[in-house]
């Protein structure tokens, strides 16, 4: 078989076929004319310097995204590679005594010719992290390595139950799109469940530091309180009993570690968390609530918010009330860069609106009972999902009039917002290349409310309203907002009048002396371009017996 003709690397078959006489014989055949490709071997020796066959080694390649995998057999490999560059990450493991970790990278290994790579774990150094005057300086420490390229995105997370190691091997080149990350949350674990609430959580750290270009070769950090900014977080219950973990996830300018950090504590707490504020980094809180099960173990999922990324200024105090209502559709962005709730793509529209926000206006979701969302063209059904806020719909390129709706259901152990409407109308077209936000728009509602989602009552009630357009969509500006008040879980309603104070801000005034147990809230917005949302909640929230 000659393979020097000019034709397109890869795979060929074919038959080889012979006939005599009386008798024909069929061979088949393959040939694989081979890219050009090298033998690389990569030798791997433990932190001792003795050769190690305990690791997984990963190599990605800068061209196609591929990730090639070699796992210990041997503590010398050889693997064949198309020619090109590739990050090679090395995991090793410890003993089972000490439970330690060590973790390598070759930011950008060139291979052009048959090479020898040694991933020598005697050029690893410790991680150790510690704040001073911490009542406990333990807790899960993660690290990572991530490639931010948009359309191969690949990162690996390392959280050791010892010490860990890292290391920058091979070259000094630093590389585009390759960062490394160490994330940690030191402090006391969980409170049990207090016999009077809410929880007071132990105060926890969240530390997390990240270097461009190439693996950070161990980390020395002893963090002052200076450094730190202090959060005062108090959280709310939706559905007893239940507990909660309010993870914190960094972010950088040039990408973010995708996994987060917290303890889970019962619920309502109150709890001080201290994150450092140096190196650029954005925190971005997250909270899920779970069911607590009989034996006071976290169990089912019942609940999500999510908190937009935030820079934290060292020094500083601030206060922040999560699970707080009215709990309803919020078209917030989940990253704090540009649209997430409703986006379309050239003929295509995604939908992940988060239907059970909280009062400050963090998008939510919850389990549901019943969900439909529906899509239609100038009165015509594109397609229905059977998810609260959530679908892909495949749309025309032209110009049209849609309306987005959405209906559910929540039942117990829930007991606010048990049924949610909204509808959503606007115009859409084929925008061309990237992703368009669309122009939707949600109500938020955020009265003061107890530890249980409770308000008080006897008397008359404020509440504050906000309407809000989903950030960088071509939304108009608000033209008109209603609101509407129903004391008898939506069978009569009741106009409520907006009132401006003197700072701008909008409420409404809520009679809470008649007996009834649970206010349910109706709005409508409408904006200058023509785009309106319709949202009902009921039983929005729940009003104390005097």
């Amino acid at each position: 078989v000659d393979t020097t003709v000019g034709s397109p690397d890869g795979y060929y078959g074919g038959r080889i076929t012979a006939s005599g006489a009386a008798t024909t014989q069929v061979t088949p055949f393959g040939v694989n004319k081979e890219v050009e490709s090298y033998d690389l071997t990569i030798n791997h020796l433990n932190r001792d310097g003795a050769p190690t066959a305990e690791y997984i080694t990963l190599l990605r390649s800068f061209d196609d995204g591929r990730i090639h995998q070699l796992f210990g057999v041997d503590a010398s490999v050889t693997a064949r590679l198309p020619k090109g560059r590739y990050s090679v990450i090395t995991l090793e493991f410890g003993t089972e005594e000490d439970q330690s970790a060590t973790l390598l990278a070759d930011s950008v290994l060139t291979l052009d010719r048959v090479t020898t790579l040694t991933m020598d774990g005697r050029a690893a150094r410790l991680i150790e992290v510690a704040v001073e005057g911490a009542d406990e300086q333990s807790g899960p420490a993660i690290v990572g390595v991530n490639f931010t390229d948009p359309e191969r995105q690949f990162g690996i997370m390392l959280m050791s139950g010892g010490a860990t190691y890292t290391a920058a091997v091979g070259g000094d080149e630093p590389v585009a799109g390759f960062f490394s990350a160490y994330l940690s949350v030191l402090g006391a674990d969980g409170a049990p469940a207090p016999a009077v609430a809410p929880t007071e959580g132990p105060a926890q750290y969240h530390l997390s530091w990240a270097v461009t270009g190439r693996l950070f070769t161990g980390l020395t950090r002893t963090v002052a309180a200076r450094d730190l900014a202090t959060v005062k977080v108090d959280t709310a219950v939706t559905a007893a009993p239940s507990s909660a973990v309010r993870f914190s996830t960094p972010s950088w300018a040039f990408g973010d570690l995708g996994i987060g950090t917290g303890r889970e504590l019962p619920l309502p707490n109150r709890q001080t968390a201290y994150y450092n504020a140096d190196g650029g980094v954005r925190w971005q809180p997250i909270m899920i609530q779970d069911v607590t099960g009989p034996d006071g173990s976290p169990g089912d999922m019942l609940a999500e918010i999510d908190g937009s990324p935030t820079a934290y200024r060292a020094g500083r105090t601030v206060a922040e009330s999560w699970n707080r209502g009215v709990f309803g559709p919020s078209v917030a962005s989940l990253t704090g860069r540009g649209p997430t709730a409703a986006v379309r793509k050239g003929d295509t529209v995604l939908a992940q609106i988060g239907l059970y926000g909280d009062g400050a206006g963090r998008p939510g979701f919850a389990r549901t009972s019943t969900a439909v969302t529906t899509l239609s063209r100038d009165g015509t059904v594109l397609g229905t999902f059977d998810r609260a806020g959530m679908g892909e719909f495949e749309v025309p390129a032209t110009a049209g009039n849609y309306r987005l709706s959405v209906r559910a259901e929540r039942a117990a152990p829930f007991t606010l917002s048990t049924s949610t409407s909204v509808d959503w109308t606007f115009r859409s077209a084929n925008a061309g290349t990237g992703v368009t936000g669309l122009p939707l728009w949600s109500v938020t509602f955020a009265p003061r409310l107890g530890d249980d989602n409770t308000a008080a009552g006897g008397r008359r009630f404020v509440v504050p309203v906000t309407a809000q357009a989903q950030p960088g969509s071509n939304a108009g500006r608000l033209r008109q907002l209603s609101v509407e008040v129903s004391l008898d879980d939506g069978v009569t309603w009741v106009r409520a009048p907006l009132v401006r104070d003197r700072d701008g801000h909008t409420h409404i005034v809520v009679d809470h002396s008649t007996g009834a147990a649970f206010v349910s809230l109706r709005a409508r917005a409408t904006d200058t371009a023509g785009n309106s949302v319709d949202q009902t909640i009921i039983r929005a929230y729940a009003i104390a017996a005097r």
